[in-house]
């Protein structure tokens, strides 16, 4: 008796347990109303709902005053009238990154209103070290930026491109978190207001 008994309870124990996903790249939604993968890696694929921390300014501001939070694009997406999402890898020690940074400032100003949300993500602050707070703060008040600027924890950008490879820039379509455009190549080499132009009209 006392056998079936245990046969009985490993059994509603295995059938109780929670049911699991062994699709890759598939983590538990922290919006309800993100749009489902299967995500991807590239251009024309659906981006995963990356976690990235970081700071946001409306304004220029000395970023040193704000508090660190999480930034989830789940988070990003949901910025009143995103269209676009504007995304740069880059790092502090890159010479490209801290050549583009005028012409993201500019960027900012011009399309904020037009509904593109711009997104500084540092990967790294020295070479092959880790960006910080600190690194934040830096960057905000050396080329005076606004909007979100964060580092990566969780390397997520590597799944993307080569992060030696700096800078990075992706156009994501808010609504459906499509990867529309992607390059690995500065603003002065390739600029992006004509894809933004041509998003925007769609």
């Amino acid at each position: 008796m006392r056998l079936a008994i245990s046969i009985l309870v490993l059994a509603a124990a295995a059938g109780c347990s929670a049911p699991t996903d062994p699709t890759p790249n598939r983590p538990v939604p922290s919006n309800g109303d993100y749009p489902p993968g299967p995500y991807g890696y590239g251009q024309g694929t659906i981006m995963d709902d990356l976690l990235f921390e970081g700071k946001s300014s409306p304004t220029a501001v000395d970023y040193s005053t704000l508090v660190m939070q999480p930034i989830p694009m789940s988070m990003v997406r949901q910025t009143p009238g995103a269209k676009l999402i504007l995304i740069e890898g880059g790092a502090q020690w890159c010479p490209n990154c801290n050549v583009d940074q005028p012409d993201m400032r500019s960027i900012e100003s011009t399309y904020a209103s037009q509904g593109v949300v711009t997104m500084e993500i540092l990967v790294e602050g020295g070479y092959g070290v880790a960006a910080t707070d600190d690194t934040i703060n830096r960057w905000a008040q050396e080329y005076q930026l606004s909007g979100i600027i964060a580092i990566d924890p969780g390397f997520e950008l590597a799944k993307y491109a080569d992060v030696t490879a700096f800078p990075i820039y992706m156009v994501v379509r808010a609504s459906t978190m499509n990867v529309e455009y992607m390059q690995v190549e500065s603003l002065a080499a390739s600029p992006i207001e004509p894809v933004l132009d041509s998003l925007l009209a769609q």
